[in-house]
């Protein structure tokens, strides 16, 4: 038997180690695993896998009430569990002067993520409890990311690779970026103004010519930008914002001591992030950049050349406002160059755009006046936001476009407080940070931030590379792959990147990586201030990881005995391991019954639908279908897509032939739908737009009675929705009311005159047909512009 050590106590302990550092190769724990397959390297290895990951599933706010972020979650929460269950095992002492601090962060932020679950569930009925759940969901993703980060990114090693891992990423979306901008979107426009009409059919899009849909089609199209992996714009130019700090930090940090060569790369790397930040063309993007700069040349100069006398500190004061004034003129240049060689509209609608979100922000704050609780609830802001729009406005956005108004939302004054409290947390944890030296070439903190044992960085790229290899393999098994093309050139120079900021990584000390760190991530917060993105994966992972960083757990790994024997508290040590790894997988298992298990069974059903449409159009298979998407609806409770399938596919069924079956099986799927619409308009305006279809081939009474109640419904969520008041009045005329179909018809057009926007303009609103038309409704429904529909009640009204 190996001899016995003695025990320091604990508290001398904690003492001893913290001032000796320790290397992310070595530790004093004997007994555990040096290999990468140990659990902490496997931790390190899913925390970057997890990176990658969203990064090539960004899931933009919509797709995550539809459960697109769902296996994001669970690669968090599996993170989550390895963390707890290592951190109970390795009883680690936080360091006395951190402790408070420590457990505010990761007790707000959990109390955050819980409010926000408990928001989903109060706030349905009358919201939809799938997008709420899904969400919800969401901020537990959150929690766990932050949480377990906090915890891995104690060590100065890993937190280089992240930092070398997020502006390899800033650069290839930058990439991917240009050759869009190159390359795919000229195709893309040249593609539809060849066949208009083919390319809407190809995208499931009803916008017959003169529409407002077809108008805001083309000016997206025409007007549009790059967008790499995400959805929107802003999503993409929060993420090479970060990549533009990081890398110009560094530059300005370590330009004396470069040669030729690497001041070459690190010039070109920048130059990389900041071109992905001018195709953005986000406002608020280029503001944060601006203020990031001045603070990385104020801040991150070469610490070597820092003197202690009156004399220099003078001529450092003088070379600090000299360098603001640099960044002020840089940023001046760009602003005229933006002026005179940039897209003349991006500067004439920035007061628009202004405006568009002041009024976002005023109606998420009359929505949270009388929701003060618990908000729309997580999923619900898109709803519930048309009820507070201020009439004029056109938009429907799908957030606030602020992360606070966000919040606010999501979870009322409770959850802005508890943000509140966390932003406060994370700010006293960084002021009180040990000091750092700031000098010499890669010196660590003092005292110094220690990891679990035996965490490589190794794992950390090794966890990247299987998570970039693991979307190939899958995308191209279920037939989603990347764009080929695209990704052939941004991967690899991405890669090559990353290897040649890791090598040059340890030339940063502690100091200027945490600075550059908090730089970056309240420039992201700047821009999240006027953009979405704070509940999209892909974009929020970065301000998560950014804010882990600058408060990482300043920690000392309890000692562990000899392979023959371990220490007298092995019992309580094995207890909290325990404790760890059954709450993590208790939540895991939560999600699946919840959530996951669900919405896949769902969306393999749906698939099956899909390809059973594309294989045939014969009787058995619109049975298959139909039964098919029934077992969809049976899978999910909660979802709505599934039911609203259902219920368009027996809607050309009851077209085509108006049996009773047909028309039971139809009304059957319309019940399932309202059961689970809660306040989504768009689903009560394809409802009533269906109904109205089967009204104008058979020419029912029931079908329009039925279809005036969907868009009551509508109107009773989104009152100032001029198309939805101009259906109205066209079915108020068909069953005999007019008085009121004129005052509806007087209120759209009052509603389409209030902002002067043409999209609003009557004529451009096209409404269905309230006649009895027989045959010609059968292969599709007959819409016309509203000003033309409603010409009779409009009359002695000036019309535009």
């Amino acid at each position: 038997m190996a001899k016995k050590r003695k025990l320091k106590p604990r508290a001398d302990r904690a003492a001893s180690v913290q001032h000796e550092p320790v290397s992310n190769e070595a530790s004093a724990v004997s007994d555990s695993p040096r290999s990468l397959l140990s659990l902490p390297n496997v931790a390190i290895a899913l925390l970057a896998g997890i990176v990658v990951y969203g990064w090539y599933s960004p899931s933009d706010s919509t797709e995550v009430e539809t459960g697109a972020a769902l296996w994001f979650g669970v690669l968090s929460l599996a993170l989550l569990t390895l963390t707890w269950g290592i951190r109970g095992w390795n009883g680690e002492l936080v360091d006395p002067s951190n402790r408070r601090s420590t457990h505010w962060i990761d007790g707000a932020t959990w109390a955050l993520a819980i409010w926000m679950a408990v928001a989903a569930w109060a706030t349905c009925p009358p919201g939809n409890l799938r997008a709420a759940t899904n969400e919800a969901w969401l901020w537990v993703s959150a929690a766990a990311v932050f949480t377990s980060a906090r915890y891995w990114l104690a060590d100065i090693g890993i937190r280089r690779a992240a930092w070398s891992l997020m502006i390899s990423i800033a650069v290839a979306t930058a990439i991917l970026a240009l050759y869009q901008q190159v390359i795919s979107l000229p195709q893309s426009r040249a593609d539809y103004l060849a066949d208009p009409d083919g390319t809407l059919r190809m995208l499931g899009l009803s916008a017959p010519l003169g529409s407002a849909e077809r108008m805001i089609f083309e000016n997206r199209l025409f007007d549009g930008g790059p967008t790499a992996t995400y959805a929107l714009a802003n999503s993409m130019a929060c993420v090479v914002l970060i990549g533009c700090v990081l890398s110009l930090g560094w530059m300005v940090n370590r330009w004396r001591h470069n040669c030729v060569l690497q001041k070459s790369f690190s010039v070109a790397v920048f130059a990389s992030c900041f071109l992905g930040l001018l195709l953005s063309s986000s406002r608020s993007a280029f503001l944060a950049f601006a203020v990031g700069a001045v603070a990385v040349l104020l801040l991150c100069r070469d610490p070597s050349r820092q003197e202690s006398t009156e004399r220099t500190a003078r001529r450092s004061l003088r070379r600090s406002f000299a360098l603001a004034g640099v960044g002020a003129g840089v940023m001046s240049l760009i602003t005229v160059a933006v002026l005179l060689f940039g897209r003349k509209e991006w500067v004439e609608q920035a007061p628009a755009s202004l405006a568009f979100r002041l009024q976002y922000w005023r109606a998420t704050l009359a929505m949270a006046w009388q929701h003060p609780v618990f908000g729309a609830g997580p999923g619900g802001f898109q709803s519930l936001y048309q009820r507070y729009r201020t009439p004029g406005f056109s938009e429907q956005p799908a957030d606030p476009h602020n992360f606070v108004f966000e919040t606010l939302a999501s979870g009322g004054f409770v959850a802005v407080g508890i943000l509140i409290v966390l932003s406060v947390s994370i700010a006293v944890a960084v002021v009180k940070r040990p000091p750092s030296p700031r000098g010499g070439r890669g010196h660590e903190s003092h005292p110094p931030a220690i990891a679990p044992p035996y965490v490589k960085t190794d794992a950390f790229w090794l966890g990247a590379g299987l998570s970039l290899s693991m979307i190939w393999i899958l995308g191209a098994l279920i037939n989603r792959m990347p764009d080929g093309a695209s990704h052939m050139i941004a991967v690899p120079i991405a890669i090559a990147v990353a290897w040649a900021l890791n090598r040059r990584a340890s030339e940063m000390n502690d100091a200027t990586l945490d600075i550059l760190n908090a730089v970056a991530g309240l420039c992201a917060l700047i821009h999240l201030s006027a953009a979405g993105g704070w509940t999209v994966p892909g974009v929020a992972m970065f301000v998560w990881l950014l804010a882990a960083s600058v408060t990482a757990d300043s920690q000392t790994i309890a000692e562990v005995g000899t392979d023959d024997e371990l220490p007298p508290d092995s019992r309580s040590r094995m207890t909290r391991a325990a404790i760890g790894v059954a709450s993590g997988l208790a939540l895991l298992v939560l999600m699946r019954f919840i959530s996951l298990g669900p919405v896949m069974d769902a969306e393999l059903a749906m698939m099956k639908a899909e390809r059973v449409v594309e294989s045939s159009r014969s009787d058995s298979s619109e049975s298959a279908v139909l039964d098919a998407i029934q077992d969809a609806i049976d899978a999910d409770p909660w979802a709505v897509r599934a039911p609203m399938w259902l219920a368009s596919q027996t809607s050309w069924q009851v077209i085509q032939s108006d049996t009773a079956s047909n028309r039971q099986q139809w009304l059957a799927a319309i019940r399932s739908v309202r059961d689970r619409a809660g306040r989504d308009i768009s689903v009560y305006r394809t409802l009533g737009g269906q109904t109205l279809h089967v009204y104008q081939r058979w020419g029912r009474n029931e079908d329009l009675e039925l279809a005036q109640q969907f868009f009551e419904q509508a109107i009773e969520h989104s009152p100032s929705d001029q198309g939805l008041l101009a259906q109205l009045a066209a079915i108020e005329a068909a069953t005999g009311n007019l008085d009121r179909s004129r005052e509806l018809a007087r209120r759209a057009q009052e509603l389409a005159d209030l902002s002067g926007d043409v999209v609003r303009d009557l004529q451009r609103q096209f409404i269905f047909v309230v006649q009895h038309l027989g045959g010609p409704a059968g292969q599709e429904a007959v819409r016309r512009p509203a000003s033309e529909v409603l010409a009779n009640q409009l009359s002695g009204m000036a019309v535009k």
